[in-house]
């Protein structure tokens, strides 16, 4: 029996599995909004994920079956998946996966160590090749699905499906969708997976800069529903993530702002098709001098020590 100032231990596999069981919600309102072209690319990534996971292991001479199914490449993959278009190419997906694995999982020296998020750097790889499959909050996914057949027919053929294809999603639709990714983020926090200063100031930071440069005259690229889709899947499942974000409550707090104002401004001010990923990667560069920053006085001391 545990003393009461012990906590019961809890594995990578459980917290990576409550990550996979907060997205559900969203998978699901999404696959019956738009069709069930999201649950083929789910599954597209995921196998692309464990596969390219466990090359890389053999490779680097770790214990794959220690690594491999602990759910952390499954969530990686989920993460960048729910960002992209149910419509895109398959061979898209593959290439995204394999960045996001092999750049952002194996790049550094030791695993779980990464200073970049991998799922952004998976999204930045279809930024540069194929951006116009980006994003099912760009107000371009109709809220009829098209038949499965079809469906699959676009995902595999070489060119893929474009949202332009479609008309426009209604605002219930992208309702229903932010609601479902929302409670799945509270169960985060509920789950103490998450900490709330990224998650709300991302979220509101984003959602009033939208307002402002609307209120200033700037035609927005993305209006102010998509955007919250898009701000609460950035605040509570790829911001927040703890390899990558400061470790200071103040910090934290530093961090989320300055994501959501950037998720705002670069596609509004800088042309650029989605903001998430160049908002994140940004800030994740920022992490040490924020956290360097931010960092609290030791006991006995009344300044925190912050060498050159």
């Amino acid at each position: 029996m545990n003393a009461p100032y012990l906590h019961r231990a809890t594995t990578v596999r459980q917290i990576m599995l409550q990550g996979l069981l907060a997205l559900m919600p969203g998978i699901a309102v999404s696959a019956g909004l738009f069709g069930l072209g999201l649950v083929v690319q789910l599954a597209i990534a995921s196998t692309t994920a464990l596969i390219v996971d466990a090359l890389a292991l053999r490779l680097r001479k770790r214990d794959w079956r220690l690594y491999l199914f602990d759910g952390s490449a499954l969530l990686n993959a989920w993460q960048l998946t729910v960002l992209l278009s149910p419509l895109a190419p398959w061979w898209l997906t593959v290439i995204a996966t394999l960045a996001s694995t092999l750049l952002g999982r194996h790049f550094s020296s030791r695993l779980a160590d990464y200073r970049f998020n991998p799922a952004m750097i998976g999204l930045l790889a279809v930024l540069a090749i194929g951006p116009a499959h980006l994003g099912q909050w760009s107000g371009s996914l109709s809220g009829a699905a098209l038949p499965l057949s079809e469906q699959l027919t676009r995902i595999f053929s070489v060119a893929g499906g474009q949202s332009s294809d479609l008309p426009a999603a209604s605002r219930q639709d992208l309702f229903w969708q932010s609601l479902a990714y929302l409670l799945g983020g509270l169960y985060l926090l509920w789950q103490k997976r998450v900490r709330w200063p990224i998650p709300v100031t991302c979220l509101s930071a984003s959602v009033v800069t939208g307002l402002l440069l609307m209120g200033l005259g700037f035609t927005t690229p993305v209006s102010l529903q998509p955007l919250l889709v898009s701000s609460v899947l950035c605040g509570f499942f790829i911001a927040p993530d703890p390899a990558s974000s400061p470790g200071t409550h103040k910090g934290r707090l530093i961090f989320g702002t300055l994501v959501g104002i950037l998720l705002t401004v670069l596609p509004t001010l800088g042309h650029v098709g989605d903001g998430m990923a160049l908002a994140v990667l940004l800030m994740n560069c920022a992490t040490p001098l924020i956290n360097h920053l931010t960092q609290t006085p030791r006991f006995g001391q009344s300044k925190p020590d912050r060498p050159v």
